[in-house]
């Protein structure tokens, strides 16, 4: 069964959910939302952020469970279940809305975007990509209004790869490697922050992995040059070797809301010890917030 965790701002800590739904034991899980405002003019009673999550069923279909969370904690299945998209057994999936992206059972890399000029308002289709079986995939803003999207990837070569959407033409860049060979299978995971020098105009991308000696390593993009990295900091310190690691990007959705300076959401989450670990990017550096301690 699937729960999860939700930070209240007014008590300053997290608390557990009960269970909300079944998924396949050990899939993949993407997290985003959207303002229904986005969607057209609402009336109060249906203005929210809308929670979706994506994870796979026990047949290996894409699933999607969405929620109102200052209505309820439970939620209900998705439009996109219906379609019951399969995937491969061991497909990661990543999630910005209103991208998805996952792999099939032939290794290639596949995206769904809800997108209403389609009967159903969702599009599927193959991105002409291939990815290592069973590895992370990310998908994050590259520029602002969502101009372009960023996916990140492990290649079969286990390099790490990186690929551009344009989002009004749906064109997609050919992949470029980083110079950085992964460990099978690795875990990695990106953040979006808007260049504080930029007036809100450019974007700042930092993904996290973890190398063959378990120690979380950063590359960041911050200005003009090319990628810089890969550094380690010490809020990544005693990081257990083999844990997920997950990043969160504020939401944004073309020219209605782009991304915000001074973002408070720009954290990562990993295990230390067992103990899930939150850390935050604070300028050029990176602050440890603490081990997330649930309320019953």
């Amino acid at each position: 069964m699937v729960q999860y965790l939700a930070y209240d701002s007014e008590s300053q800590a997290w608390k557990q959910t009960s269970n909300i739904t079944k998924a396949k034991a050990g899939s993949s899980l993407a997290l985003t939302s959207f303002e229904t405002t986005w969607y057209g003019t609402l009336t109060p009673q249906t203005q929210f952020n809308q929670v979706e999550l994506f994870f796979l069923d026990s047949e290996n279909h894409l699933n999607e469970w969405s929620w109102n969370p200052t209505a309820s904690t439970l939620g209900t299945s998705g439009s996109l279940t219906p379609y019951t998209i399969p995937t491969g057994s061991d497909s990661h999936l990543t999630s910005y809305w209103p991208f998805i992206v996952y792999q099939d059972a032939g290794l290639n890399l596949h995206e769904v975007v809800y997108d209403c000029r389609f009967p159903g308002c969702w599009f599927n289709r193959t991105m002409n990509e291939t990815a290592y079986d069973g590895a992370d995939i990310v998908i994050v803003p590259a520029q602002q209004n969502l101009r372009e999207m960023n996916i990140i990837y492990q290649e079969g070569d286990q390099k790490l790869m990186s690929m551009g959407r344009n989002s009004t033409t749906g064109d997609l860049s050919t992949a470029a490697a980083f110079s950085i060979d992964l460990p099978a299978t690795a875990s990695f995971a990106a953040l979006t922050v808007v260049r504080p020098s930029s007036d809100n105009t450019v974007l700042n991308t930092y993904i996290l992995y973890q190398d063959s000696t378990g120690t979380i390593q950063v590359v960041w993009n911050d200005d003009a040059s090319s990628w810089k990295g890969p550094a380690t900091f010490p809020a990544f310190n005693d990081a257990d070797n083999g844990t997920s690691i997950a990043c969160l990007t504020q939401s944004a959705f073309f020219t209605d809301t782009p991304l915000q300076s001074n973002s408070p959401l720009s954290r990562c989450y990993f295990q230390v010890k067992g103990a899930l670990t939150e850390v935050r990017l604070n300028g050029s550096d990176w602050e440890i917030v603490g081990a997330v301690d649930v309320v019953p």
